[in-house]
């Protein structure tokens, strides 16, 4: 579910779609919450972003704006 009135980024629901796509299917039904604090799936996370991004012909700065992930 996502709350529309605190979504400042569309793009971030991208990045969020990423780790749920990238995880296997036994951790999505237990997910609550966060979900993930491990760089690699952070990681994955990005890349599925990034190759959905492409896919979908659109801005990188739709999920790496200024005010997304960073470290």
């Amino acid at each position: 579910m996502v709350d529309e009135t605190k979504l400042k980024y569309p793009g971030d629901l991208l990045h969020e779609a990423g780790h749920l796509a990238v995880m296997e299917g036994m951790q999505r039904n237990i997910l609550y919450n966060d979900v993930s604090k491990n760089a690699g799936d952070e990681i994955a996370a990005l890349a599925w972003s990034w190759a959905t991004v492409v896919y979908l012909n659109q801005q990188p700065e739709v999920v790496f704006h200024s005010d997304g992930y960073q470290r």
